[in-house]
């Protein structure tokens, strides 16, 4: 399945995460795309329901049905799929998923246990309906499902099969996976190539 000419690639990083941590993969991704920014967001206390309307709204400004891509890691893949559900055009055309946040870990479990429901971000993460929201999102969005297999924050969490779902598994931790430049490779021949994806596990 190939996708058409990109548009746009949006980077939205998760919960505690500088920007840097992906700049990496948008040094990578724009040797292939001009246009690849950040989603600029506070890195914790979020203001959920701002975060979810300000990422609708740069969906919503591409001039061209499915010519955006996201990419996130941990919790920017929740505040991405809110916002491909809320999106008044289907201009989302690929969802890359790096450990994305459905089931809480340990880590969050422990952070929980010390700060209560004092952190947006770790309250939600900690009730599995609200942490699992909008998981089946349009099957037309091709999606890349990257789960760590040493991941202490996250619980890997069986998705719904679909024709343009590709779940992949890599060794490394919630914060490396990220940064491992075969990571990065097959973000990047997700993304733009179009022969058919291999499994890597």
């Amino acid at each position: 399945l190939g996708m058409g000419p990109l548009e746009r690639i949006i980077l939205v990083p998760g919960f505690i995460e500088p920007r840097f941590t992906m700049w990496p993969l948008q040094r990578r991704l724009k040797r292939r795309c001009d246009a690849v920014d950040f989603f600029r967001d506070r890195i914790a206390f979020r203001k959920l329901d701002s975060s979810i309307r300000r990422l609708t709204e740069l969906i919503d400004t591409a001039k061209t049905d499915r010519s955006v891509a996201l990419v996130t890691h941990s919790f920017g893949d929740w505040v991405a799929r809110a916002a491909i559900a809320n999106a008044s055009r289907p201009n989302v055309g690929c969802l890359v998923s790096v450990a994305p946040v459905i089931r809480a870990g340990f880590v969050p479990t422990g952070v929980f246990l010390l700060s209560g429901p004092l952190i947006p971000e770790i309250k939600l993460m900690m009730n599995p309906d609200r942490a699992a929201g909008n998981l089946d999102l349009d099957p037309e969005v091709r999606r890349l499902v990257i789960w760590a297999k040493a991941d202490e924050c996250v619980r890997t969490v069986a998705i719904k099969d679909s024709p343009n779902l590709t779940i992949e598994h890599f060794a490394a931790t919630h914060m490396s996976v990220i940064l491992q430049p075969n990571v990065l490779g097959r973000i990047e021949s997700f993304l733009f190539d179009s022969e058919p994806d291999r499994p890597n596990s």
